[in-house]
């Protein structure tokens, strides 16, 4: 992922107000290694936490985004959701193009807003979109 988008996962979980309290996202060093054989088993509750504790908590944002994609790649609807919303800003169409990927994943997994932001994307044309997308 484009380090320009590093930010984005960060402020996601701000937006669902997972980030209220920021010391309630951190994890006891001994539980790490636990909820990432976890979340590399297939838990998305696991990648999920991870994924908090790094974007927001540690400010680790290439290893919050990594466990981001691991929560999507688990089924989890709303990494999937905000994997997708955080690749389609990006200034690489190979990476927006994925992130629609994501997003139709989360739409078909009953996720309103990707529904939504998959029909706004489709009506922004593609060279305006990536005009509008660089930073």
């Amino acid at each position: 992922m484009s380090r320009s988008m590093m930010g984005f996962a960060s402020l996601l979980t701000l937006m669902a107000g997972a980030a209220g309290d920021v010391h309630s996202l951190a994890i006891p060093e001994g539980d790490i290694e636990a909820l990432k054989l976890a979340a590399l088993g297939g838990e998305s509750s696991a990648a999920k936490r991870l994924y908090e504790y790094y974007s927001v908590a540690s400010v680790q944002y290439e290893e919050g985004n990594a466990w981001l994609r691991i929560c999507a790649e688990n089924g989890d609807v709303v990494c999937e959701y905000n994997y997708g919303f955080i690749l389609t800003k990006s200034a690489e169409s190979e990476e927006r193009v994925r992130g629609k990927y994501w997003l139709k994943e989360a739409a078909e997994h009953g996720s309103e807003r990707a529904v939504e932001y998959l029909k706004e994307l489709e009506a922004a044309p593609e060279k305006k979109r990536a005009k509008l997308d660089r930073p």
